[in-house]
């Protein structure tokens, strides 16, 4: 039942994900992107909200935070890793657009806030794949955000995080 459970937290961003591209498909109709943009938003406060719950549930089964760390990222680490080589290291008419895509849709909604907070509202571009090195740097700062956002979580459930308790001898 466990295993079920961290799977099912693990691969919900991706589901996240394809909410927001399935809405940007749907406001993509209108004039206005305003809609998309307070989507994108809330989607990513919930996004990085559930991450930190995650983190603390993964400190419920696992002792090592290294050991939780790496298994809860694992899948946005690979993600990343297979998106910087595909982006950087292959040549654009090689690179495999699946795997471009699915990288970029584990944190899309960050990146379609990040696009909204850099592109004027009334731009088309929203949702593009990216060539390097904005999307990458934008990518690494991501995986980089999850991990500390993973790792917070998971040191509360242990009671790191607790000021009052912090300095006590």
């Amino acid at each position: 039942m466990n295993g079920i459970r961290y799977v099912s937290l693990i691969l919900f961003p991706l589901a996240l994900g394809g909410v927001i591209l399935v809405c940007i498909k749907i406001v993509d109709t209108l004039p206005s992107k305003l809609p998309i943009a307070l989507l994108s938003i809330i989607l990513a406060i919930i996004l990085l909200f559930f991450w930190y719950k995650a983190g603390r549930s993964f400190a419920e089964n696992f002792r090592d935070l290294r050991v939780a760390v790496l298994i809860g990222n694992g899948l946005p680490i690979i993600l990343t890793i297979l998106y910087i080589w595909q982006t950087v290291f292959t040549p654009y008419e090689e690179a495999n657009a699946f795997l471009v895509r699915l990288a970029h849709l584990y944190f899309a909604p960050l990146f379609v806030t990040l696009e909204m907070a850099v592109l004027p509202i009334g731009s088309s571009a929203v949702s593009g794949v990216q060539r390097p090195p904005v999307s990458v740097i934008a990518q690494i700062t991501f995986l980089i955000l999850f991990i500390w956002i993973f790792a917070r979580g998971y040191l509360s459930a242990h009671g790191h995080c607790n000021r009052k308790t912090r300095y006590r001898r």
